[in-house]
C-alpha cells in the first residue's frame, strides 16, 4: 500500500517527538533505514512516485492509476520525516537520497497532478489515460501532518 510505509516512517518520528526518547528512536533507526529505501528503490518502480499502489482509503482500483495525489503526498511527507531523522541519528548518506527523492517527487507531483486551469491537483495520473479533471478530497491529509509536525510545506505553498 501506498501510504502503510509513510505512516510508518512518519509515526516513529511523531512518536520520537512526543517522548524524545532515543532508545526508542535508536532500535527504530534500522526499521526506518530499511522503509526509506524500499519507498525509493521499490515502491516507486523508478517513477519518482508511489507507482501503481493501494491506499488505505481502500479506493476501488487505484491501484491501476500509476500515481496518485494522495500516495505521491504521503511519500514526500515520510521522505521530509526521513530528512529529520537523518539529521538526528547523524547520516548523511540517507539524507541526501532522500532529499533527492523529494526534489524528483515534487517535479513529478506538479507536472502530473497540478492544473494551472483548474486550480488544483488532479486526483491521479496515468501513462496512458493522463489526468482526470477530478479530485480526491484528502489528498493533501498529508500536508496536514507535515504541518502538526512543524515541517512545513511538502509542495508550492501558493497552490
Amino acid at each position: 500500500m501506498g501510504d502503510v510505509t509513510s505512516v510508518f516512517i512518519t509515526e516513529t518520528y511523531h512518536i520520537y517527538q512526543w517522548t524524545n526518547n532515543n532508545e526508542f528512536l535508536n532500535s527504530m533507526w534500522p526499521h526506518v533505514i530499511r522503509a526509506v529505501n524500499w519507498m525509493i528503490d521499490k515502491g516507486t518502480n523508478g517513477t519518482g512516485l508511489p507507482y501503481r499502489q493501494q491506499c488505505t482509503y481502500d479506493l476501488l482500483y487505484i491501484n491501476k492509476y500509476d500515481h496518485t495525489t494522495f500516495n505521491s503526498f504521503m511519500y514526500v511527507l515520510a521522505l521530509r520525516v526521513a530528512q529529520e531523522l537523518s539529521t538526528i541519528m547523524g547520516d548523511a548518506d540517507l539524507l541526501k537520497k532522500v532529499t533527492t527523492a523529494i526534489a524528483i517527487a515534487r517535479d513529478r507531483i506538479s507536472e502530473e497532478f497540478w492544473s494551472e486551469q483548474d486550480g488544483y491537483y488532479h486526483a491521479w495520473w496515468d501513462k496512458k489515460l493522463g489526468s482526470p479533471s477530478w479530485l480526491m478530497s484528502d489528498s493533501l491529509y498529508a500536508q496536514v501532518w507535515a504541518y502538526t509536525l512543524g515541517l512545513g510545506h511538502l509542495d508550492d505553498p501558493k497552490r
